[in-house]
């Protein structure tokens, strides 16, 4: 098999840093039953079970919660917060399932939230629990805001192995290194055009032409959207109508590289609720419970992670300074993010993602990671 690879490294989505943090997949989500496990276990790579599942990264139960007192929410406080989000989530499931099953026109997720709010007149602080758990699950998770997301739907398939998330000691780098061991790959190599209509596949790409017998299209939705590949003939009205309805969500990371650490060893998630949730990270996840190194990495998705990409490295830095002393007080240290190779934050904008693909004799397919 002949893989073709249009950026200058191989492992797309996934991509680990020096410092062994994923900037893309990031855990194996649900660990037991999951393919990846069994592949990860067959491979010989070291992972560590954190436990929790695809929403609470190690656990809700297991996270320290910071409130807005910047102090630990004490259990009853904590617990509180999970009641009042699991009775708007309820209830949506049960307007969701009536809206089902009358064959309702759908809504965005959003309204159908809001409505839910309106109705439970919570105040300030109750409204901003249940909004954490939201962007927990819908902007941290599912990776867009419940405005892009469908009323009736958003749910499907949404939990699809067992309990619990792992994460792999070398990176998800150590995956696409080892599956890539006895394959050729070119580098580099900008596919510009699919030609199915004789016989043999051709492929046109930016260093030459190559031919096989099938070939297997593996590039990102996004590429697919604008259209730079050309399919001859063209893909089916269902796939291409399938490509224009689609869409993906963002997550990103800002890694904070520090000399030393400042924060409890054991801990692997540390909640943060400490400001207005919808303009701050849920979570900060200490890769020294994991990895043994003093790295801090803060999640955000969707309309968030988005307005990061625009911000400076000032405000990058501040901001996530902001949030970290705000959990550790004075006592935390400004972090070395910027310039890399200190610190990362993850980006989409900046670099339109080329095309690529793999020619190969017979079909084959690979289990894909997780966040």
């Amino acid at each position: 098999m002949r893989v073709l690879e249009a950026r200058d490294r191989i492992g797309g989505r996934i991509w680990t840093d020096g410092d062994g943090v994923d900037l893309g997949a990031h855990w194996i989500h649900g660990t037991e039953g999951n393919p990846l496990t069994e592949l990860v276990e067959q491979l010989e790579i070291p992972f560590s079970y954190v436990g929790g599942d695809s929403s609470y990264t190690g656990g809700f139960d297991s996270l320290i919660l910071f409130g807005p007192d910047r102090q630990i929410a004490p259990a009853m406080a904590k617990s509180h917060t999970l009641e009042l989000a699991d009775k708007v989530l309820h209830e949506l499931e049960r307007r969701a399932e009536i809206a089902r099953r009358r064959d309702d026109p759908d809504r965005p997720l959003v309204a159908v939230v809001d409505e839910i709010l309106a109705e439970a007149a919570y105040g300030y602080a109750d409204e901003q629990a249940v909004r954490y758990h939201l962007n927990v699950i819908l902007r941290e998770d599912v990776a867009e805001d419940p405005g892009g997301l469908s009323f009736k739907y958003w749910e499907d398939g949404y939990r699809v192995y067992g309990y619990g998330d792992s994460v792999l000691h070398l990176g998800y780098q150590a995956v696409v290194e080892a599956l890539a061991r006895d394959l050729t790959i070119e580098l580099e190599t900008v596919v510009q055009q699919i030609d199915t209509s004789a016989g043999a596949v051709r492929v046109t790409t930016s260093r030459g032409v190559y031919e096989a017998d099938k070939v297997l299209v593996t590039v990102p939705l996004g590429v697919l959207k604008a259209n730079e590949i050309d399919f001859s003939p063209p893909l089916p009205e269902v796939k291409r109508h399938a490509i224009e309805r689609l869409g993906f969500g963002t997550l990103n990371k800002i890694a904070l590289h520090y000399d030393e650490r400042f924060w409890p060893a054991d801990q692997y998630v540390f909640g943060y609720l400490c400001r207005e949730t919808d303009s701050y990270p849920t979570v900060v996840i200490s890769m020294w419970k994991s990895h043994g190194k003093p790295i801090l990495v803060l999640l955000l998705g969707a309309s968030l992670g988005r307005a990061m990409e625009t911000w400076t490295d000032e405000k990058v830095s501040d901001y996530a300074t902001t949030v970290v002393r705000d959990i550790f007080g004075r006592k935390a240290l400004r972090p070395n993010i910027f310039p890399e190779p200190h610190g990362h934050r993850t980006r989409t904008h900046t670099a339109p993602t080329p095309a690529s693909a793999s020619t190969l004799p017979h079909a084959t397919s690979t289990p894909s990671p997780n966040r």
